[in-house]
């Protein structure tokens, strides 16, 4: 998954993939230890990765913007593009950010969310045949020989849409969300006041059974009535 992105993202061969994937690692496994900035502790290590992992994308942003006129057919395309307009939206800071958090997420959330996606619809041959059903009907319903998703189409696919949300409902690639709050906010009679870190843990509200009834059962159809949720 990873080379995949990598390849998309910025053009990388497999060796390349490689050795930014190292890096990543090394990141990851200091994320969650106690923050001692010392040289041999798991956060030191962790931090440096992090700056590897920027330079290198700095350095192949610098090198693409270089030589603009030459297309790779990734995302990095269109972000030089973006950058070397009259008027980007974006920064070189931004830019970096972006696809650092895109690297990392294709590694470790994606990568889990597909995997708990196969085994579910493994395990559910019923979801499996409806999504067959209604996509079928999609491209039968195609005109002129196109190829590619059109944003009609896309509406459509109702009950695709709620394999997705229930995949992501269950899989909760993400352990915890951490948030600041900008200004006091009142949760539930508390205040949290401004300044504040807050730690959201998606879980205990995917599998909240006061929210979802059987949270553990993989049910897109429960997605018929998410208005009445939340």
């Amino acid at each position: 998954m990873f080379e995949l992105v990598t390849r998309k993202c910025l053009g990388f061969d497999s060796t390349k993939s490689r050795e930014l994937r190292s890096k990543f690692d090394t990141l990851f496994s200091g994320l969650f230890s106690f923050p001692i900035y010392f040289p041999g502790t798991p956060f030191y290590r962790c931090m440096q990765a992090r700056k590897n992992i920027h330079k290198t994308l700095r350095d192949t942003l610098a090198e693409r913007l270089s030589a603009p006129g030459k297309k790779h057919g990734d995302l990095l395309d269109i972000i030089v593009e973006e950058l070397q307009g009259e008027e980007p939206s974006i920064s070189e800071d931004f830019a970096i950010d972006m696809l650092s958090t895109l690297l990392f997420a294709s590694v470790f959330t994606l990568s889990g969310t597909i995997a708990v996606a196969f085994k579910s619809l493994h395990d559910n041959p019923d979801v499996v045949h409806a999504l067959q059903k209604e996509n079928r009907a999609m491209l039968n319903g195609r005109k002129g020989g196109r190829s590619g998703l059109t944003w009609e189409e896309y509406k459509s696919l109702t009950f695709t849409n709620q394999v997705t949300n229930e995949i992501i409902r269950i899989s909760n690639a993400a352990l915890v969300v951490f948030r600041k709050a900008l200004t006091d906010a009142q949760v539930n009679g508390y205040t949290i006041p401004a300044g504040w870190l807050v730690i959201v843990n998606p879980m205990a509200v995917h599998l909240n059974g006061e929210l979802f009834e059987d949270p553990l059962k993989f049910n897109p159809w429960r997605w018929m009535k998410s208005k009445n949720i939340g």
